[in-house]
This record gives C-alpha cells, sequence and structure tokens, in this order.
C-alpha cells in the first residue's frame, strides 16, 4: 500500500507542477535552467533533513545513480524538444509509451509475467496510443514517433534503476536515509545538468548555435527562473523524486509507470483551475486526444489492476508453501 500512495503522491504533484509550468513562456523562463537549478535545491533540502549518515559515499560512487542522471537528462532533452512539433498535451499522451515498454522489459528481463487481463491492458495502452498520434501534424510524424520511442526507452530505464538502485534498497525501512539517497541522486544529476548548461551556453554566445534548446548565459542569471525554481525544487521536485524512489522500490517500475498515466487527468484538473483563476489560458483539447487519453488511463489501470492481482496470488502460495513446510 506505501508503494501506491507514494505513486498516487507522485500522480498529484506532477499534476500540478505540470500546469505551474505553464506560466514559463509568459516570464521567458528556459525550462532546463529551472530543472536544473530545482534539482539542486531539492537535492540541498533532502540531504538538510536527513543529515549526515551512512549510504553517503556508496550513492555518490554507485554508478546506478549515474546511469539515473543521465537517463534524466536524456529524457528531458527529448520531452522539451518534441514541444517544438507538438503541443504539451499531446506529449503527455504520447509519452505513456512506456507503459507497454516498461512492461514488456519487466516480462522479458525479470519474468514478471502477465496474465489474459494485463495483456488486454497492454494492447489498450496501444491502441490508445494509436488514436492520439492521428493528431500528429504529417509533416513530423516520423521525427515525433522517434522522438516519443527514445524518450520512452529514456525514462523507462529511469525508473528500471530507481527501481534497482543498490543504495536504495539498502535504505528500506528508514525515511532518513531514503532522503538521503535521493538527495544525493539528485545532486549528482544536477552537477551533470550544470555542466550540460554551461557547455550550452557557451555554445550559444561563442559558437553561434541556435537558442532553443539550448539555454544562453541570460537564462542561467533569470531570477524570474531561480525564483520558481525555489518553489519547484522544495515543494515539487524533492518530493515526486523521493516518492519515486520508494514506489518503484515497492512496486516495482513497470507498475509505477501504469499509474503516472493518471498524472494526465491530474494535469487537466490543475490547468482548467488556473486557467479559471485567470493565470494561464487552457489550450482547447480534440476529441480524439480525449478518446485516445480515455484508451491509454482505462488500459494503465487494468494492467496495474492484473499485477496487484497476480502479486497476491503470488503471495498467497508463498503463505501456503511455508504452511505445508
Amino acid at each position: 500500500m506505501r508503494g501506491y500512495l507514494h505513486a498516487l503522491n507522485w500522480v498529484v504533484l506532477v499534476g500540478f507542477f505540470n500546469a505551474f509550468f505553464a506560466l514559463f513562456p509568459a516570464l521567458d523562463i528556459h525550462p532546463i535552467i529551472v530543472i536544473c537549478q530545482s534539482m539542486i535545491i531539492a537535492g540541498i533540502a533532502l540531504l538538510a533533513l536527513a543529515g549526515p549518515g551512512r549510504l553517503s559515499s556508496e550513492t555518490i560512487k554507485s554508478p546506478h545513480t549515474w546511469y539515473y542522471g543521465i537517463c534524466y537528462m536524456g529524457a528531458t532533452a527529448l520531452f522539451i524538444t518534441a514541444l517544438t512539433y507538438i503541443s504539451a498535451t499531446q506529449m503527455s499522451l504520447l509519452i505513456k509509451a512506456v507503459v507497454p515498454i516498461s512492461f514488456l522489459i519487466s516480462a522479458l528481463f525479470f519474468k514478471r509475467h502477465m496474465d489474459l487481463t494485463g495483456w488486454v491492458g497492454f494492447w489498450l495502452v496501444i491502441i490508445g496510443l494509436a488514436v492520439v498520434s492521428l493528431e500528429i501534424p504529417k509533416e513530423h510524424f516520423g521525427i515525433v514517433i522517434f522522438i516519443v520511442i527514445v524518450f520512452a526507452l529514456f525514462e523507462t530505464f529511469q525508473m528500471l534503476v530507481s527501481d534497482i538502485h543498490s543504495t536504495s534498497n539498502k535504505a528500506i525501512g528508514s525515511v532518513k536515509e531514503s532522503m538521503r539517497v535521493t538527495g544525493l541522486v539528485l545532486a549528482v544529476t544536477a552537477v551533470m545538468f550544470i555542466i550540460l548548461c554551461i557547455f550550452g551556453a557557451i555554445g550559444v554566445e561563442y559558437a553561434g548555435l541556435e537558442h532553443g534548446l539550448l539555454p544562453s548565459f541570460q537564462d542561467i542569471l533569470n531570477p524570474w527562473s531561480f525564483g520558481l525554481a525555489v518553489i519547484y525544487g522544495l515543494l515539487g521536485l524533492s518530493f515526486t523524486r523521493y516518492s519515486e524512489f520508494v514506489s518503484t522500490r515497492e512496486i516495482k517500475f513497470e507498475i509505477f509507470l501504469a499509474l503516472t498515466s493518471l498524472s494526465v487527468i491530474t494535469t487537466l484538473v490543475f490547468e482548467w483551475s488556473l486557467s479559471v483563476l485567470g493565470y494561464i489560458e487552457m489550450k482547447e483539447i480534440s476529441l480524439i486526444e480525449i478518446c485516445g487519453g480515455g484508451i491509454i488511463i482505462i488500459g494503465s489501470i487494468n494492467a496495474v489492476y492484473a499485477r496487484a492481482l497476480a502479486k497476491k496470488r503470488e503471495q498467497i502460495e508463498q503463505r501456503f508453501e511455508e504452511m505445508v513446510k
């Protein structure tokens, strides 16, 4: 139950901050800079709450920590790139390609097999993705599908690393140790982001690279960027990444990714709320996107339900075997 509650916490927070990010264009804020700054703040906050203790040096030295950072950076860059071709709503639906990919990886490499109900959910997600893809502009269809698939692979491996992270699994039962591990992972990822941002800004300023995906020094020094990073880092990123590590450890990465499909609903709720208050203008959602998104969510819930039943059966069988012995 703890893992599911943390997944729900992730869904609610991500929905709110997805809507919160809609404020960025009006303030001329570069998203990568905010993410970089917020990771630093979130890492410091979690480490301050956890205090010094065990697993610190082990977490920094762990290859899983660095793999996580690489996957996080790759997924972030691809998501931002995709927004030059399609809307944020379309991308938020298409990235649910992580659900079938994660279930395939879990079945092939971790022997976490699905029953008939699980496969029904799997194919429902595929159908939903196909429906949503009908809205992709024809001239960008190939590049968008490529970005979505590569993003889904980065995101899946990021959650897989959270699932099998060596020091995170040693922190089971200790909130402070889990916070310490998560904070250090965020700190390492932030360092990688800082290096990327500095080289990107140098490229924009002195090598004539296009300012868009890459930030400039002006973006780095934007005071609005730092202000929103403080809010997102303390109230959003620190809690979502902590919940991610705990949830993937408890219920496994493929179930967590399936539950994240619900963030589409929470994002729409918070976007509507901010639009009613007059802070943002909510973009129109097509009937195709509504139908496709609904199918994806139903399929994801179905797959989660099937895996939960399978896990319960395994526990009952295990207890029976122990009683027989």
